[in-house]
Formats: C-alpha cells, structure tokens, sequence
C-alpha cells in the first residue's frame, strides 16, 4: 500500500465555499481514493512572493491531504492541472513509502545506517570540543602572559 502525502498553496483571497470547490476539483483528479485526511494549516505568510496571474502574493492558504493508494497513482495530470489552475500558487507531493518517509523509520538498513551517522558525528563533536578546550587553555595562558609582561614593561617605565 502507497502512503502519499500533497501540500497545497491555494489563493487565500478565496473565500470558504470557493476554497471547498477548489479541494473539490483537485480531489476528483485522484479518483480511486476516497479516504482522505485532510488538514487545513490556514493562512501562512509565504517565504517568498509568488507572482500568479499578474499579482504578488505574500500569503497562502495551506491544506495537507494524506491518502492510502492500493496502487501507485499517476500525477502527471494532477500536475499539469494544478500548475495551470489559478488558484493553486504551489503544491508538492511526497510518496511517503519511499527512502524519505515512513519507509526511512521503519527500515532497520536505513536505521542502522543513521546511527552509524550519528556516532560519528558525536565523535567528531567531542574531539572538536577537545581541541576547543586546549585553545581556549592556551589562549588563557598567552592572555596571562601578556598581562604578566603588560606589568613588566609598565613597571620597568615608572622607575
């Protein structure tokens, strides 16, 4: 069983009713699945302006549908509707039975080969924090140094 996920930017000029009939269309495009979870995230400034239709958009309506799919869908369609609809600014869908999603948890190489990751990073951090810590001793004792001989020569000058 696929596992998808699919991140929608809409319009957020689009009222309530239009933004349902918006959901609507794009949903009847996926049409072998109908146990959608779908959670409106609300309205998020964007990152950047999105230039749609000869305006600037600085918000986006965001909506997240999760589905299960029998069989592998085919986007193409989806996609080419929804970069030529109005009021879809972006969208993004995710295959979460592959290497980046729930696959990525519950595979136990992949798991493995994280914590290998892990430990090396951990390794390299201590040795780095090592080395700090001689720095910063060295660095003390050239500060105390240069104290030391600040009183020397300032000593040597009032006599």
């Amino acid at each position: 069983m696929e596992k998808y996920e699919i991140m929608l930017v809409i319009n957020p000029e689009l009222d309530k009713t239009a933004a349902t009939k918006e959901l609507n269309e794009i949903l009847s495009l996926i049409n072998n699945n109908k146990d959608f979870k779908i959670t409106d995230l609300g309205k998020k400034e964007l990152a950047y302006t999105i230039n749609k239709n000869s305006k600037e958009f600085t918000h986006g309506l965001y909506l997240l549908l999760n589905f299960d799919s029998e069989t592998p869908v085919d986007f193409n369609e989806f996609n080419r509707l929804s970069l030529l609809d109005k009021n879809v600014l972006r969208h993004l869908i995710i295959n979460l039975t592959k290497d980046y999603g729930w696959a990525a948890i519950n595979n136990p190489k992949k798991v493995a080969k994280s914590k290998i990751k892990q430990e090396k990073f951990l390794a390299r951090k201590a040795d780095y924090e090592k080395k700090k810590a001689t720095w910063q001793k060295s660095l003390d004792e050239s500060s105390e140094m240069s104290a030391i001989i600040d009183e020397v020569g300032t000593g040597e000058s009032n006599e």
